[in-house]
């Protein structure tokens, strides 16, 4: 994905202004900006889940050959993990969630375990279709998230489904930062549920935007729920500025972004007062 340079972003704003006297009431100046941003980075993870979701369409399509397990199986998942060096690992699972194979190959002690009771592989197996999961913990201590590929033999028949899993924050990062740097701006974005997936803010990353008490003050909830409930918006909360040391007042743009099952609210911030 491309970054909108800033001549691009100029045009959008001008597009704005003389489309202002023959529509409806045209975005405000003062967010029009943040509104494109918002709505660059969010087109950005959509596709780099549709990027993994093609790679994990290829693997499945060599999975129905091989099946999904044994040595050929490992070989096609270590093929597709090599075109995404910063993710972390690959399974293949059963129609009953019973782990097939696992790469990389420090993960083979997982070949053989039940995660059935898991509810992203009670969902990828009665889907029968793409998915993208919430984020989960790892036995390793953080957390992850994962996007499935269905696999099915040649005949038609379900094999069960393939895997790729990353942390959340690291994958967005490669679509936040590049639309951001050299900017005042800050971005978080949360799953529906208030989960903070990835923040310019590394520490609150995992926190619950909905229930952590950090975000406990009645204004910033009242908007919390906004943004969670609204696919897209603009308003303003105060918080903790970047170094942590007072409260600031934050001007806000939010957009939706995900496929396959994912929504996740892509938010844009700045200090109210200040310029990008």
């Amino acid at each position: 994905m491309k970054v909108i340079p800033g001549l691009a972003i100029l045009g959008i704003l001008a597009a704005s202004v003389l489309l202002a006297g023959c529509t409806a009431p045209a975005t405000k100046p003062e967010t029009a900006e943040m509104n494109a941003v918002a709505e660059e980075i969010s087109m950005s993870i959509n596709n780099g889940l549709g990027d993994i979701k093609e790679g994990l369409r290829n693997t499945s399509h060599n999975l129905s050959a091989t099946g999904l397990s044994g040595p050929a199986a490992g070989a096609a998942m270590s093929e597709n993990l090599r075109h995404y060096p910063w993710t972390l690992t690959s399974f293949t699972l059963s129609p009953g969630g019973i782990v097939l194979a696992a790469v990389p190959d420090d993960n083979a002690g997982f070949v053989g375990s039940n995660l059935s009771g898991q509810s992203h592989v009670q969902k990828a197996n009665a889907d029968r279709a793409p998915t993208v999961s919430g984020v989960f913990p790892l036995v390793e201590g953080f957390t992850a998230m994962l996007q499935t590929y269905p696999v099915f033999s040649t005949s038609g028949e379900y094999l069960g489904y393939v895997d790729i899993t990353y942390a959340p924050e690291v994958f967005l990062a490669q679509r936040v930062r590049p639309v951001t740097n050299g900017t005042s701006y800050d971005v978080w974005v949360i799953q529906k549920d208030g989960t903070e997936i990835y923040d310019t803010t590394p520490e609150e990353i995992g926190k619950n935007i909905l229930t952590d008490p950090v975000y406990a003050d009645p204004a910033l909830q009242e908007f919390a729920n906004r943004v969670v409930q609204e696919p897209s918006g603009t308003g303003r909360y105060t918080f903790w500025n970047r170094e942590w040391n007072r409260n600031v007042t934050k001007l806000a743009v939010w957009d939706t972004a995900g496929i396959d099952g994912a929504e996740w609210r892509v938010v844009v911030t700045r200090e109210d007062g200040s310029t990008p």
